[in-house]
């Protein structure tokens, strides 16, 4: 299987998850793409830490219209930081993985249970279809 990344990482990473989290949460990101905001939580879930997995739970709490282009989803953002989460694969990532079943919305709903599945099956820890 992939290797998942440590639970803590070095502090020398503290100023790139800082600078990451600023960029995502930024409201002048209004009207970039998706794919830019994919990227930017993809590298904040490879380095890791709790204080990403703060970030990535904000961007699954709360409704930030301005994060979303004109005309996208507007649950794309929240799916990207479904995408980042599941990447980690740690228990406190796993852990908000799991509140985000009760979120908002149905389709982050629906991608934190699908991630859930996904990382139980590649541990081994399913007992049925899923």
């Amino acid at each position: 299987g992939r290797s998942r990344a440590p639970t803590a990482r070095l502090p020398r990473y503290q100023g790139a998850r800082e600078t990451l989290a600023a960029m995502i949460l930024s409201e002048s990101r209004e009207g970039k793409s998706f794919y830019e905001t994919r990227a930017l939580c993809d590298a904040l879930g490879s380095i890791g830490g709790d204080e990403a997995i703060l970030t990535l739970e904000e961007l699954l709490n709360k409704r930030r219209r301005w994060l979303s282009p004109p005309g996208s989803d507007r649950d794309a953002i929240g799916i990207c930081a479904v995408l980042a989460l599941k990447r980690m694969g740690t228990p406190r990532a796993l852990a908000a993985l799991e509140a985000g079943q009760a979120r908002w919305s149905k389709g982050v709903r629906t991608a934190c249970a699908k991630a859930l599945a996904a990382m139980r099956r590649e541990a081994g820890l399913t007992t049925g279809p899923g």
